[in-house]
């Protein structure tokens, strides 16, 4: 999973893979264990390489229109590449970031955006706040934004404890579908 997560926020996304790495992959493996972790990156062919204590190999490839996907024995061939989509608008919200004008999911967002030294790194990087089906206010991490994909559900787990008492959707609107923690109240 380490050479998927790598190589869809290196081409997918166009993020540092050495940040991801260190924000992503290495607190999902936990522990000492990740010192253990090893990967390359090869940027002409679109592939990342991981290996576990230098005997476990995996291998993911990069394939513009599709994402990417780990290379098995008995994969079928690639498919080939297709043009990026164009993004277009939908009803769920609009084109711009939406700003709240509640102090409450105001106070909520600086809450969970908040690094706190005594506590574990968070690492947030966007969240959308929805109600009754709607976008009530969204912010993102300095070189994050509205139209970047993101690996959503790999962080779920992580936010959970982090996000009580806030009902909030997290990720890229338009690209991945986004998921609900299911919180108990906004205010």
């Amino acid at each position: 999973m380490a050479a998927h997560n790598l190589c869809s926020a290196s081409f997918v996304a166009g993020l540092d893979p050495d940040t991801t790495f260190r924000e992503l992959v290495q607190p999902l493996v936990g522990g000492p264990i990740g010192r253990f972790l090893r990967y390359r990156v090869n940027r002409k062919d679109k592939t990342v390489e991981t290996s576990f204590a230098w005997t476990a190999h995996a291998r993911a490839q990069f394939t513009p229109g599709y994402g990417c996907r780990l290379d098995y024995a008995d994969n079928a061939p690639a498919p080939a590449p297709v043009p990026p989509a164009i993004a277009q608008p939908d009803d769920f919200a609009p084109a711009d970031p939406v700003a709240t004008s509640d102090p409450a999911i105001d106070h909520a967002l600086d809450e969970v955006f908040t690094e706190r030294p005594d506590r574990p790194a968070k690492r947030v990087k966007a969240i959308v706040v929805v109600n009754d089906g709607h976008v009530v206010a969204e912010r993102y991490a300095p070189g994050f934004g509205i139209d970047m994909p993101l690996l959503t559900e790999l962080r779920r787990r992580m936010l959970e404890k982090s996000l009580n008492p806030f009902r909030i959707s997290l990720g890229n609107r338009r690209v991945y579908t986004t998921f609900a923690i299911e919180l108990k109240t906004l205010r």
